[in-house]
């Protein structure tokens, strides 16, 4: 028997049944692989790593560098079922605090909106535009600009309060008014250099104080009047005397200061030979008395030919 034939048979039908069970198991797992893999080692891959299905991880994923360039994703992201981002726009949107540690960079129009029952708030400092200025720490608002508040026919209240309670100064839009509350007996309303000027109708008054005063020194007055009121006597002045005429002025007191202006143009408001040479409040209320002198040589009532007319002016300091 030739033995060498016979076992070179059976070494060539054992390198044949190698390459068949190897090819089988590469066959094997390649169906497996494909249908699913378990992989319970490390993956490292100098290419792409290509997943045309669901990826599912469920340990700490971090994600570096692609070469020169960011983290890239194409469609949307969905994280935990709260943050949201919007492939086709760019927009994110998220359910829950949005936390910023670096500098946050805000481009396009920003809305800021009511967080359940509160206000935007902010700590810190916060600069418009490189003009206004809010201070964290001390709530200072700073602007380099125009502050406007309200719109062109619809006004809103602007306050500034004091340190005392009850106490501010009010912009009221609907009265148009500016009204200063300060404390009794204090200066409210101070000018320390420059003029104060009133082009329209001005009225001072107070439900408590009994007098003012002009300037820093002098006296105080309660009341000025002033009106015109026609000058008639009572009686016959005898020639060469002094009488007296009434003029009828409303307010007028006992002891106010009375000053006038007579109509007429003639020296010392001669007229006729009448002269009246001065005026004070009569002692019957609502009445200026005046001094009448009798020129004429005879006596006469002035006040029958109305000779100073119904134009004399009067003002009454008291």
């Amino acid at each position: 028997m030739n033995y060498s034939r016979v076992f070179g048979v059976f070494a060539n039908r054992s390198v044949i049944s190698v390459i068949a069970s190897v090819v089988l198991s590469v066959l094997l797992i390649a169906a497996i692989v494909e249908a699913s893999t378990t992989i319970s080692t490390n993956v490292s891959t100098d290419g792409n790593l290509t997943v045309t299905g669901t990826a599912s991880v469920t340990g700490l994923t971090t994600l570096v560098f692609a070469s020169s360039t960011t983290q890239s994703l194409t469609g949307n992201l969905l994280v935990n079922g709260y943050a949201t981002t919007t492939g086709s726009s760019g927009n994110f949107a998220t359910a829950g605090t949005l936390t910023v540690g670096g500098t946050a960079s805000v481009t396009g129009l920003t809305t800021l909106v009511f967080a359940s029952s509160t206000t935007q708030s902010l700590i810190g400092n916060l600069l418009v535009n490189g003009y206004a200025t809010t201070t964290g720490l001390s709530g200072n608002f700073a602007t380099e600009g125009t502050l406007t508040v309200g719109t062109n026919g619809v006004g809103t209240d602007v306050t500034f309060y004091t340190d005392s309670a009850g106490e501010e100064l009010l912009w009221d839009a609907s009265e148009n008014q500016l009204v200063l509350d300060g404390a009794d007996g204090t200066t409210a309303f101070s000018i320390t250099d420059g003029n104060f000027q009133v082009t329209d109708h001005s009225t001072l008054a107070s439900t408590t104080a009994t007098s003012f005063k002009v300037g820093q020194v002098g006296s105080q007055h309660s009341v000025i009047l002033s009106g015109t009121c026609n000058i008639l006597a009572d009686s016959s002045i005898t020639a060469s005397t002094t009488g007296y005429a009434d003029c009828v002025a409303a307010g007028v007191v006992a002891a106010d200061k009375v000053f006038f202006t007579l109509a007429t143009t003639s020296p010392f408001g001669t007229v006729y030979g009448y002269q009246v040479r001065g005026a004070n409040a009569s002692s019957t209320s609502g009445y200026i008395t005046f001094s009448v002198t009798n020129f004429t040589g005879a006596n006469g009532i002035p006040g029958a030919t109305a000779l100073f007319g119904s134009s004399t002016q009067y003002w009454v300091v008291r």
